[in-house]
């Protein structure tokens, strides 16, 4: 389960618990510089969707070791940011992958990119989105990762769940995602 930009575990956790009293094996993890006070080693200014998509495939690779997983029926689930980068990891791991779980996700991120600079040249050292001061890398990482044409390329289940109230990431998004 991997949660948004900025945040921890901690986002994710409900969903985690309830579905372990319902018998799932659950992950809950930090990121690493995924957000203020992680658990995880890392820095904000050094993370990137690539980073957590690295973080993830970690999580996973260590997942399929354990004896008491149904390595069959591996699911993944992320909101907001951690939406894209289950996406992203999805979309590489499909043979791994059994279905994905996509809350809101933020496939706004590579737009809002474009929409703050024409070209890889003007991406400064740090630059701030949503608040929070991101470092070059996370800006410079997302500009071709075109997530549409990524999550394609998963052929799989995909449940999408996104309110159509969100005042952070558009439902267009979704609406989009849903027809691809």
């Amino acid at each position: 389960m991997s949660h948004e930009l900025g945040a921890t575990l901690d986002r994710v956790k409900g969903y985690g618990e309830a579905l372990a009293k319902e018998g799932y094996v659950t992950v809950c993890f930090d990121f690493c510089g995924g957000g203020w006070g992680s658990r995880s080693d890392g820095e904000l200014l050094d993370m990137s969707v690539l980073t957590e998509k690295a973080d993830l495939e970690a999580v996973l690779e260590e997942v399929k070791q354990w004896d008491f997983v149904d390595t069959d029926s591996i699911y993944l689930m992320g909101n907001s940011q951690g939406g894209l980068v289950t996406a992203l990891t999805a979309s590489e791991h499909r043979e791994e992958i059994r279905a994905v779980i996509l809350i809101y996700p933020a496939f706004s991120i590579y737009d809002d990119v474009h929409g703050m600079f024409d070209s890889l040249d003007e991406i400064p050292e740090t630059h701030s989105l949503l608040g929070l001061r991101l470092g070059n890398r996370y800006f410079v990482d997302i500009w071709d990762l075109e997530p549409y044409e990524r999550i394609r390329e998963y052929r799989k289940d995909i449940l999408l769940i996104h309110g159509d109230r969100d005042s952070i990431m558009p439902v267009s998004y979704s609406d989009k995602l849903a027809g691809t």
